[in-house]
């Protein structure tokens, strides 16, 4: 006899422990997997955003070089005859190309001569190249004076006192001939890739450093963020004319929290919640005889007809026959469909 008591208990003491369990196996394997999409989502997001940004900004210093070389060809083939045209014409693009500190004629022994536009770049002029402070200024010119080809420097400090780069671009009369000149486009980093990359959202979503092959940092949007995260990182290379750039982007702190934080969480601990949460009971099968015979005979009393002529009116009140009403619905549709299949 106490075995037979002891069972019942048994059984219903395990098995909502056992339900339990599993919905939580269940519960902690969704969230789990949830987490992981949103790691992947946003590494695919960073590779994507990075290849991006790599395109758009060869591009975008790919213009500005091609004006440069431009007012080459036009100074070496005497189309640009005076001082007062190729600043006219210098003006010109710097108006229409955002991105540019100034654009500057170098005399073929590296005096920097015009100096466009003037005022904010006067502390350039007369001065030369090759007694420049910075050594990768004077090696960029050397070397554009020697190969005949377009050279940048590295991210230097520019005469006009920001961290930027020049490029050097040969007027050339004839390709055997020595150059008469140099057309010297000059850039402030910050200027320049903040024009090219102007959207707020993409600063709001990642860090952006692009660096020289050296490790000298060229750029960077936010240079108060010390590198915390390294798992969903990319580092691309960049041509930046004739030598490349690092681009590193990684998501900001918050992005990336965000991410491994997302809604799933909170459905997740909702629904452990619901779990947990004890529900409407019902008169247990194995209940003791006193409890199930009370709870019997509540209902019976609840449900007891009425005397005298109310049973008499319901005995002889007509029973209705619930009506197919569904199923004729069903076959009327099911018919409806069949014959717009045949037709």
């Amino acid at each position: 006899m106490a075995r037979s008591l002891i069972k019942p208990s048994i059984r219903d003491t395990i098995l909502p422990i056992a339900f339990f369990a599993i919905c939580i196996g269940t519960i902690a394997s969704l969230w789990l997997e949830r987490r992981q999409d949103e790691r992947d989502r946003l590494a695919i997001e960073t590779v994507i955003m990075a290849d991006q940004i790599r395109l758009r900004l060869e591009s975008w210093i790919d213009d500005r070089v091609a004006i440069v070389q431009h007012l080459a060809v036009e100074m070496a083939t005497g189309d640009l005859e005076s001082e007062k045209e190729f600043r006219q014409e210098a003006l010109h693009f710097l108006e229409l190309y955002h991105g540019f500190l100034a654009i500057n004629y170098v005399t073929a022994e590296g005096e920097i001569a015009i100096v466009v536009p003037e005022a904010p770049n006067r502390a350039a002029k007369k001065r030369l190249l090759l007694e420049h402070p910075a050594a990768d200024v004077r090696a960029s010119f050397t070397r554009a004076r020697d190969t005949r080809k377009l050279t940048r420097t590295a991210a230097i400090q520019l005469l006009q006192g920001f961290q930027g780069l020049a490029i050097y671009v040969p007027v050339l009369v004839a390709p055997d001939l020595e150059p008469t000149g140099f057309i010297n486009g000059v850039f402030c980093i910050d200027r320049l890739v903040d024009s090219c990359l102007s959207e707020a959202s993409l600063r709001e979503r990642f860090i952006i450093e692009m660096a020289e092959t050296d490790g000298t940092v060229a750029y960077n949007s936010d240079p108060d963020f010390e590198r915390t995260i390294r798992s969903h990182s990319v580092d691309f290379p960049i041509r930046i004319v004739d030598r490349p750039w690092t681009l590193h982007l990684e998501p900001r702190p918050e992005i990336f929290t965000a991410a491994m934080s997302s809604t799933v969480d909170v459905l997740a601990w909702g629904g452990l919640s619901d779990v947990g949460r004890p529900g409407p009971t019902a008169p247990s099968v194995h209940a003791s005889p006193r409890r199930a015979g009370g709870e019997q005979g509540r209902l019976q009393a609840h449900h007891r007809e009425p005397e005298g002529a109310d049973r008499q009116t319901r005995r002889e009140a007509p029973r209705r026959v619930p009506q197919p009403v569904l199923q004729h619905d069903l076959r009327k549709t099911a018919g409806a469909c069949n014959g717009a299949s045949r037709r």
